[in-house]
């Protein structure tokens, strides 16, 4: 009898583990799985990537118009280009603001697609978003699991075997954001043991053994035409502009040429912002050529304004969100007290920011409207307390002009003004002087 008991037990775990059984399971949840992932803001905002320039594993690939049969765009280079063996692992790296976020959605929607010719791996996998990790990525994802399928428990056999033959593809997204983050929580030998499909987006390279790097290009003069093409079609509609494209194409070309002066980078979500501008102003009978910013920072100034323009006390609101973009690159205090010259941040960057600034600030009300105009996300736990900016470059800018307002008004001392122009970042020490000759703002020396 216990012979028997023992020999069911086994024949129970290899049918779990087996293909069969996980294709059943994969099958029965992956609508769910979708809705739960799209639903996401961060995702919701995200998915359309159009294919753009980018470079995998140090080769780059700066065109995309190949005929061959069953040639797609992105997942041609990446099948081409991905070493996927036992555990397939990629971190997109770039600036914010590049397209990390957008790509790594692109990728789960590949590895996810029921057309096998449209899928990169051979097996469908269940997408997982992840913002935030707690205890250990395994954990995480078992968690996220349990949420989205509705049940209390999972067994170790299943769970082990979806993550371990790549039948689940977690996107951790942020992850050099994260506050309080350890790269142990995601490494493959720790945290990460179980789950052998991931991918990552960071701002800065992620030590972990044999990881897929993936770098999307920033705006240049090289490829220009070709994206914004792209986001015209997607965001306004082929037609839109006619002869007035040009006028919208030079705005980019002088963004660039202004961003290379400064050793700096124009992230690609320039292209969306500016081309909803250009049909706004269009839509309202205005012309371009005199409406349509002439520098990013007025651009971005535009973008939030036109969210705001049916609400009240607009400036207000934008005070008030740029107060939070200095207390997500972790300036709020060396900004706004007096005694804080021992606060001056490590790392000047966008990170997430605590409910508890929020409340002691009394921008709780506000928040709701950042929310829903786009401009922040949270961490999507229901006991959570955590927002950041959906895009770092707008928290940067918005930062750089808040430190410049203040200085304008005598509320930053010269000492203060002139270390944050020094500051660790030096392309966020560019915004501010960029900012600061806008506004006539004149830097003081030291």
């Amino acid at each position: 009898m216990l012979c028997r008991k023992n020999t069911s037990k086994y024949l129970l775990l290899f049918l779990i583990d087996s293909d069969h059984c996980l294709d059943a399971y994969v099958n029965r949840y992956v609508d769910d799985f979708w809705k739960v992932f799209q639903s996401s803001p961060e995702i919701s905002e995200r998915l359309k990537w159009l294919p753009a320039p980018l470079k995998i594993n140090n080769q780059s690939f700066t065109s995309f118009n190949k005929t061959t049969n069953n040639y797609t765009p992105g997942l041609s280079e990446l099948k081409q280009t991905i070493k996927s063996g036992d555990r397939c692992s990629v971190v997109i790296q770039g600036q914010g603001g590049s397209g990390k976020t957008t790509l790594a959605v692109q990728i789960c929607n590949w590895v996810s697609n029921k057309d096998p010719n449209l899928r990169f791996l051979e097996k469908i996998a269940l997408p997982v978003f992840i913002n935030r990790i707690d205890e250990t990525l395994d954990n995480t994802c078992k968690n996220q699991m349990l949420l989205i399928t509705g049940k209390a428990q999972i067994s170790d056999t299943l769970l082990n075997a979806l993550l371990r033959k790549k039948r689940i593809i977690a996107l951790v997204d942020g992850v050099s954001e994260m506050n309080d983050f350890e790269i142990a929580a995601i490494e493959p030998q720790n945290g990460g043991k179980n789950t052998f499909l991931t991918v990552f987006t960071s701002r800065k390279s992620l030590a972990i053994r044999n990881i897929n790097e993936v770098i999307p290009h920033t705006l240049s003069l090289a490829f220009i035409d070709y994206l914004l093409d792209g986001f015209i079609e997607t965001y306004a509609g082929a037609d839109k502009f006619g002869n007035q494209r040009e006028i919208i194409r030079e705005r980019v070309l002088g963004f660039i040429r202004s961003a290379q002066i400064g050793n700096e980078q124009v992230p690609i979500i320039i292209l969306k912002a500016i081309i909803l501008e250009a049909s706004s102003l269009l839509d309202q009978g205005k012309s371009l050529s005199v409406e349509l910013p002439v520098s990013v920072s007025k651009l971005y100034n535009k973008y939030i304004e036109g969210l705001f323009h049916n609400l009240s006390d607009q400036k207000t609101l934008i005070r008030n969100l740029r107060k939070m973009a200095t207390t997500s690159i972790g300036l709020v205090d060396y900004i706004y007290e007096t005694k804080a010259d021992d606060q001056f941040p490590s790392e000047i960057t966008p990170k997430w920011i605590s409910l508890n600034f929020v409340h002691a600030h009394s921008l709780d009300e506000h928040v709701d409207i950042y929310l829903n105009c786009g401009l922040l996300v949270s961490t999507g736990e229901a006991n959570d307390n955590l927002l950041k900016f959906m895009y770092d470059s707008l928290a940067e800018y918005l930062s750089a002009e808040e430190v410049v307002i203040r200085y304008r008004d005598k509320l930053l001392t010269n000492g203060r003004f002139l270390k944050l122009l020094g500051s660790n970042n030096p392309s966020w020490s560019a915004k501010v002087i960029e900012i600061s000759m806008e506004k006539g703002v004149p830097t003081p020396t030291a």
